[in-house]
């Protein structure tokens, strides 16, 4: 038998970049594209959707970064999972998932009431036009 490793082709199906995850990710986003044309906005769901859509970008980010989730602190809090059960640790999975998953979008909501409380926006639009001057002026040279 032939391993996955051997072969090289581990990467291909189990990185965030691998054609498969992204096909997947392709999938997904039309299927809840076409779901999401059901979901009434002022219903609860789409309430709920629209305060977590916008941190579902974030929970990647912030999820996957080494100096965040996967320090040892982390790590050392799945420890207990060894000695649970298939049941309890399916039911242990779901709900740290979906605690991750709430907390990192309550993370990028105080982000984003910072960034309007420092005004980052106006500021990225100041930097953003003196660079547009800049490169139009060398552009027309």
């Amino acid at each position: 038998m032939v391993s996955i490793e051997w072969t090289g082709f581990a990467n291909l199906f189990l990185t965030y970049p691998s054609p498969l995850i992204l096909g997947e990710a392709v999938c997904l986003f039309l299927y809840f594209q076409e779901k999401g044309k059901k979901i009434h906005p002022s219903g609860i769901v789409g309430k709920l959707l629209t305060f977590g859509a916008p941190g579902v970008y974030s929970v990647y980010v912030i999820h996957v970064h080494p100096r965040v989730f996967w320090s040892a602190k982390i790590i050392a809090l799945f420890r207990p999972w060894d000695e649970m059960g298939c049941i309890q640790v399916f039911c242990a999975m779901l709900t740290t998932a979906l605690g991750i998953f709430i907390a990192c979008i309550l993370l990028d909501k105080v982000r984003q009431w910072l960034f309007r409380l420092l005004r980052v926006e106006k500021a990225a639009d100041r930097v953003s036009g003196w660079i547009e001057k800049k490169v139009l002026r060398i552009l027309a040279d």
